[in-house]
């Protein structure tokens, strides 16, 4: 195991303000793979995650993470904290709870502050050897945590929809998030798997001892992967699709989004439609799926108890490493080609559309105007303008925009800054965000719910990495929820933004069709 225990300087680290460091035990990568691992670690605990970068199946990230066993979860709904955990230490923050329930307890506080103190408990230096992701809070925020940095915008508890009693409402709690202690690291790169915990500083020695103990039951975990049984049910869909706006629906409310451009009240603002279906079974197979039918630079599959979410989002939200704050936002599009010359002249569409490059413009704009919120006066930049990116189905415009995070700040305010991101909601984002309550009749469809959100992770060490939660599809009991937006100018055509949404929505409905269709056919359950 590294660091040894006789090398770390537990006194300075402590009096320096940290209270724990992550160890790790190395093994060599090759009898096992990400899904694998996942699928041995989710025998053991079913809340778990994965998380991947992947340009395309030949050019994948230098990191999968891994997790299983978390030691708290924490969900936030309308003000409501409602605490999963044994741990005492955390259990003490949990002040004056309204209702315990078996390890559950609910409060009332501000979930920004909560997490403040949660991560306060848990507080890491960086190390050198180490990946940039060592132990955290992993999960997501719902688009509707806007509410908690914004107090303008009141988003009332949905009603039962007007026409469709079929319609069920996406009950997704603002904020969902695990605490892991012992994740699991595959480097691509060095071909090794690194099993990492975090020892306590002020109990050095017994939490060192414990933390050896804990690996070397992980390891035993993966080493006997292989002949571990199927944890995942067969993805059936057990349904067809519906939407909740038609064609016609979703035209009159293009229509009117162009009316209040024409006011004045905004410049752009994205709509979406959500697709519901029934399903049966695991997200897993769908999540294999993804990673070579859709390879992105976010790949997630994140489950607990009640949630599994499966996706391949090709955007970053906000990133913080060392006190950098980067956003890629990514607006315009088109569809790939059928072939190698229909994609380039598709390409050259867009790079010469003034409508895209109009809409790319503005959020750009946004952007640097979110992050200058958080960040050191003049240090925001666009470092990359209007580039091409590619995948599966679909092409973007793309840009980079970095600043320096202030010193007053962290990587929550870094994320109520810029949640939900601009090409999520639109310019002015706070007016965008009221029409888009009233156009996506958001009191009966019961919200954006996680879709338009973040995914990713807050580290002990005070990182960050999130993507914006779109090309999703998520599984609560017999539902799964499936949505996609389009950018609405004044320019815009009804016809046109109705092809986006299926655009957008294509890989992932693909995804569930070959899974449901049945992955592994004569082969053994236990190979992937």
């Amino acid at each position: 195991m590294f660091p040894t225990l006789e090398t770390i300087p537990a006194a300075a680290l402590l009096q320096q303000g940290y209270t724990h460091l992550p160890v790790a035990k190395e093994l060599y990568a090759d009898f096992i793979t990400p899904i694998e691992a996942l699928r041995a670690l989710k025998a053991h605990s079913l809340e778990s995650f994965l998380l991947e970068s992947m340009q395309d199946p030949n050019n994948r990230g230098r990191y999968s993470f891994l997790g299983f066993e978390p030691l708290a979860q924490v969900r936030s709904c309308k003000g409501e904290i409602t605490l999963t955990t044994t741990e005492p230490a955390l259990l003490s923050l949990a002040q004056n709870p309204s209702t315990k329930s078996g390890d559950s307890l609910t409060f009332t506080a501000k979930p920004n502050a909560f997490l403040r103190e949660m991560l306060r408990l848990y507080k890491s230096p960086k190390l050198r050897d180490m990946p940039p992701f060592t132990g955290g809070l992993v999960g997501y925020f719902a688009y509707e945590f806007i509410r908690y940095a914004e107090s303008a915008l009141d988003f009332p508890a949905p009603k039962p929809p007007l026409e469709s009693s079929a319609w069920e409402l996406d009950s997704s709690d603002d904020m969902h998030l695990m605490l892991f202690l012992h994740i699991v690291v595959f480097d691509h790169l060095r071909q090794k798997l690194l099993l990492i915990t975090n020892v306590n500083l002020a109990q050095l020695e017994s939490s060192y001892t414990q933390a050896t103990h804990k690996l070397d039951s992980i390891a035993q975990i993966l080493y006997r992967a292989r002949s571990s049984r199927r944890v995942f049910a067969p993805f059936r869909l057990e349904s067809s699709f519906s939407r909740y706006f038609t064609k016609e629906q979703f035209s009159q409310r293009v229509q009117a989004a162009k009316h209040y451009i024409k006011q004045g009240d905004i410049f752009q603002v994205v709509l979406s439609n959500p697709m519901q279906a029934k399903a049966s079974g695991s997200l897993f197979d769908v999540y294999r799926v993804l990673r070579t039918s859709n390879p992105s630079p976010y790949m997630f599959y994140l489950s607990s108890d009640e949630l599994e979410i499966a996706g391949a989002s090709p955007e970053t939200l906000v990133q913080l490493e060392s006190g950098a704050i980067t956003t890629y936002p990514l607006a315009g599009s088109r569809p790939r080609g059928a072939n190698e010359q229909e994609d380039m002249q598709l390409e050259l569409e867009l790079l010469h559309d003034e409508k895209e490059l109009s809409e790319h413009n503005m959020l750009v704009d946004l952007s640097r105007n979110d992050m200058g919120r958080v960040a050191q006066i003049g240090s925001v930049k666009v470092t990359h303008y209007k580039q091409i990116v590619k995948y599966s189905h679909i092409m973007h415009l793309s840009s980079s925009v970095v600043a320096k995070l202030d010193s007053r700040n962290d990587a929550l305010d870094a994320l109520g800054a810029i949640l939900p991101a601009g090409t999520l909601s639109g310019a002015p984002k706070i007016r965008a965000c009221e029409i888009i309550y009233e156009l996506e009749d958001m009191l009966h469809s019961g919200g954006r719910g996680i879709y338009g959100g973040a995914i990713g992770y807050l580290d002990f060490t005070g990182n960050m990495d999130t993507c914006i939660a779109i090309r999703l599809v998520y599984k609560r009991g017999d539902r799964i929820f499936v949505r996609s937006g389009a950018g609405i100018v004044y320019e815009s055509d009804e016809n046109a933004e109705w092809q986006e949404l299926d655009n957008k929505a294509r890989a992932i409905i693909h995804a569930l069709e070959l899974a449901s269709a049945g992955l592994d056919r004569g082969l053994d359950d236990t190979l992937a």
